[in-house]
C-alpha cells in the first residue's frame, strides 16, 4: 500500500514538473534596436551584403587600425559552415575572371602606391589589382600581392604596367583577403589605407577610406531578417503599434530584394548557406510554438510557419536536424491564434530550436509582392517528461472543441469500463482543475471551464494502467 501511494505522489511530481512553457525571446517584438548591419567604402562594392545573409558577420570592416585619416579597409577570409569566403571589395562588376566597367577616369598615371599590414595564412595569397582601361578593354594595370605576416603599415609601390600607350577613361579595382584561384584559408587578413597614383594630378577616389555607406535597420533584438538585402528607402520586417499585446507587433511584408527574389523573412537563428540554423536554447523537447497573427495576402498568396527542432553532437562537433514541424498561416483580418505542433520527443533531447516565418509561399515559391503577415506574443510549451505516451495511445483521449470557450467535451475510447481521474495544469505547472468520472468506457464527458483563464494547458488523464496528456487552450 505504501508503494502505491509513494508511486502515486512521484507521479504527481513528474506531471507537474513536465508542464512548463515560456516566452520565445524577445516573441512579443516588444525590444528593437537601431542596428548597424554592414558598412561598404565609397565608391566599392563588397560581398558583405551575401556574407551577412549566410551567418549575420561581414568580411570588409572600416577599421580605425589606419596609416592616415581615421580609418582604413580590412578585408578578412572566414569560414562559413564548410564554405570558405574571402573578404573582398571591388569597382566594377565582376565578370569571367576579370571586371567590368568601372569608375570614369581619365588618367596614365607612372605607379600606384598604397599602406598595408597584413596576416595571410601560409598558402594564401592577398591581392590587390588596379585596371585602367580605354573602351572597355583594359589598357595598364597594377598588381600587389600579399604573403606572410607584417605587423605594421608599411608603403608598397608597383609601376603601372602599360599594354597600350592611349589615356584611360575607366578604372576598376579588386582587393581581395585571400588567392583569387584555388584554395582560400579562413583568417587571412589584409589592411589597406592611402592608395594614390604619382604623375597624376586625379587623385584615386576615396584613397584613404575615409567615407563609408552605412546600412542601418530597425531591427528585432535576437530575429534575423532581410532588411539588409532590401532596396533602398524599403523595409521587409518593421515595428508596428498594430499589435495583440504589448506596445508593438512583427509586421513583415513581401517586398523585392537586391538578392533577386521578393521575400519577407523572419527567423530568430539565422539564415545559413542551408537554409535557418541557429535558434533559440531549450531546456527540453518541445511540444508547440504558439502565438498570434494576422495576414493580408496579395493574390493567393499564404504564409508559412517552420520550426526546427535541433541538438548538437559533441562527440561529432555538428548540429543534428532531429524534427521539422511547419504550418501555414491563412488569409485573416484579425488576430488569431496558432499552433505549430511538434511530433519528436525522443533521445537526444532537443537543445536549440529554430522558428522561421515569411510572409509568402505559392507552391515553394516567395510570391505576392506586398503580401503582410503581422505575429505578437509567441511561447514554447514542451513535451511531457516522465510519462511515455505514443500517438496511438494519445488518440484514445479526444477534446472537442479545442481551442475552449467555457464548455468542453472530452471522448473516450478504451477497453473496459474504469474510473478516470483528470487533471489539469496551467503554463506554470499548477494544477486548476480535477475531476474523477466513473464507468467510463466509450463515452463523452461535458467540462465546465469557463472559470480558468485564458492560456494554454496540460491536460492528464489517469487510467488504470496508463496516463495520457493533451494540451488544450482555452480561450482567443
Amino acid at each position: 500500500m505504501k508503494t502505491k501511494i509513494l508511486l502515486s505522489l512521484l507521479l504527481s511530481v513528474l506531471m507537474i514538473a513536465k508542464v512548463s512553457s515560456q516566452s520565445i525571446t524577445n516573441g512579443s517584438f516588444e525590444n528593437w534596436t537601431q542596428q548597424i548591419l554592414y558598412e561598404d567604402p565609397i565608391p566599392y562594392s563588397t560581398n558583405n551584403m551575401n556574407v551577412f545573409m549566410l551567418n549575420g558577420s561581414t568580411t570588409v570592416i572600416k577599421s580605425t587600425d589606419h596609416h592616415g585619416g581615421n580609418y582604413s579597409a580590412e578585408v578578412h577570409t572566414i569560414a562559413v559552415g564548410t564554405d570558405t569566403i574571402s573578404g573582398v571589395m571591388f569597382i566594377g562588376t565582376p565578370g569571367n575572371h576579370t571586371l567590368n566597367g568601372g569608375i570614369a577616369m581619365a588618367i596614365h598615371p607612372d605607379s600606384i602606391k598604397l599602406w598595408a599590414k597584413y596576416d595571410v595564412m601560409t598558402n594564401d595569397t592577398a591581392n590587390v589589382i588596379i585596371f585602367l582601361k580605354n573602351s572597355g578593354a583594359t589598357v595598364g594595370f597594377g598588381a600587389f600581392s600579399f604573403t606572410g605576416s607584417l605587423g605594421s603599415f608599411t608603403q608598397f609601390k608597383t609601376k603601372v604596367t602599360w599594354l597600350s600607350l592611349v589615356n584611360t577613361d575607366t578604372m576598376a579595382v579588386l582587393i581581395s583577403s585571400s588567392r583569387l584561384d584555388g584554395a582560400k584559408i579562413p583568417g587571412s587578413t589584409l589592411y589597406i589605407d592611402d592608395i594614390s597614383f604619382t604623375n597624376s594630378v586625379t587623385p584615386f577616389p576615396n584613397g584613404g577610406f575615409e567615407n563609408w555607406n552605412t546600412l542601418s535597420t530597425l531591427s528585432p533584438d535576437n530575429w534575423f531578417s532581410f532588411n539588409f538585402a532590401c532596396y533602398p528607402g524599403d523595409t521587409s520586417a518593421t515595428r508596428t503599434t498594430d499589435h495583440y499585446d504589448g506596445t508593438y507587433a512583427m509586421k513583415l511584408k513581401s517586398v523585392p530584394l537586391t538578392i533577386g527574389d521578393t521575400m519577407g523573412y523572419l527567423t530568430n537563428g539565422i539564415f545559413g548557406s542551408n537554409g535557418p540554423q541557429g535558434g533559440m536554447p531549450v531546456p527540453q523537447n518541445p511540444s508547440i510554438i504558439s502565438g498570434y497573427y494576422k495576414y493580408i495576402p496579395v493574390g493567393l498568396d499564404t504564409a508559412i510557419a517552420v520550426c526546427f527542432d535541433y541538438y548538437y553532437n559533441p562527440a561529432t562537433d555538428s548540429t543534428v536536424t532531429l524534427a521539422v514541424s511547419s504550418i501555414k498561416l491563412p488569409p485573416i483580418n484579425t488576430y488569431t491564434y496558432f499552433e505549430i505542433p511538434f511530433t519528436y520527443n525522443g533521445t537526444p533531447v532537443t537543445d536549440t530550436v529554430n522558428v522561421t516565418f515569411a510572409s509568402g509561399n505559392k507552391s515553394g515559391l516567395y510570391h505576392g509582392l506586398g503580401s503582410t503577415l503581422f505575429l505578437d506574443d509567441l511561447q514554447i510549451s514542451y513535451m511531457p517528461v516522465g510519462v511515455t505516451e505514443s500517438n496511438q495511445e494519445a488518440g484514445n483521449i479526444n477534446v472537442f472543441p479545442n481551442p475552449v470557450n467555457g464548455d468542453c467535451n472530452v471522448s473516450f475510447d478504451l477497453n473496459s469500463d474504469q474510473t478516470i481521474y483528470l487533471d489539469l495544469y496551467n503554463e506554470t505547472g499548477q494544477k486548476v482543475f480535477s475531476e474523477k468520472l466513473d464507468n467510463v468506457k466509450n463515452t463523452v464527458s461535458k467540462l465546465n471551464l469557463s472559470t480558468l483563464a485564458k492560456g494554454i494547458y496540460m491536460m492528464n488523464v489517469k487510467t488504470k494502467d496508463k496516463v495520457y496528456s493533451k494540451r488544450i487552450v482555452i480561450g482567443q
